[in-house]
């Protein structure tokens, strides 16, 4: 029979297995750092695609003609600078009402945790969650094509450096950014839970960098 080990054998042999996996460690460590700043890096990029198709959207709204004639209520009228401001104060509101009044951060944050909240349930609610959010999208892109019409009118009857111009700017900015912040909840809906939540920890959400 071979002599058996003494504790102090033992106790030395557990400490080489220690060293011996301490490098296993701190590279796996080292590979699960550099994988979360990929994902973070591939978060960032989606993100600044988003934000360029809005300032293309601005640009658009600011510089090139509308695609249609100028159009309210479905119809076609001869604008004045008070129809134009008519048009604004009913699409400001039509929009308004959409979002329930929230500000962008408002929008964003409250529609994450009613995500949250369909996710816990079934992935049934969770599809609905992600419907109305296109749903949103498709909206409000619409409003955009309107105020684009209205500012373009502006445009003809005042010039850009009216405040009649600039308050249609600012509605039109205030659209483009809300269409921003919920594409970018979809982009993360389309990437899964753990992305959500990833970018919830690490506030990589649109709606995280606007003040509350």
């Amino acid at each position: 029979m071979l002599p058996s080990s003494s504790p102090t054998e033992d106790f030395f042999a557990g400490l080489e297995g220690t060293k011996r996996s301490t490098p296993a460690i701190e590279a796996r460590r080292e590979w699960d750092w550099l994988r979360s700043q990929e994902q973070l890096s591939g978060y960032k990029m989606q993100q600044d695609v988003i934000l360029r198709e809005q300032l293309r959207a601005d640009e658009k709204r600011r510089k090139q003609e509308p695609a249609r004639p100028v159009v309210f209520h479905g119809e076609q009228q001869s604008w004045t600078v008070n129809g134009c401001e008519d048009a604004l104060y009913y699409l400001e509101n039509t929009v308004m009402r959409l979002v329930s009044n929230r500000t962008p951060f408002q929008l964003g944050s409250l529609e994450y945790c009613r995500w949250q909240s369909a996710a816990d349930i079934s992935a049934k609610e969770e599809k609905h969650v992600r419907d109305d959010l296109k749903y949103m999208v498709i909206c409000l892109v619409g409003y955009h094509d309107r105020i684009h019409r209205v500012q373009h009118a502006l445009h003809q009857l005042v010039g850009d450096e009216s405040d009649e111009w600039s308050q249609a700017d600012r509605v039109g900015c205030l659209i483009t950014k809300y269409v921003a912040i919920v594409k970018d909840l979809l982009n993360h809906l389309n990437g899964g839970v753990v992305e959500m939540y990833d970018c919830l920890l690490c506030e990589m959400f649109l709606y995280q960098s606007e003040p509350q």
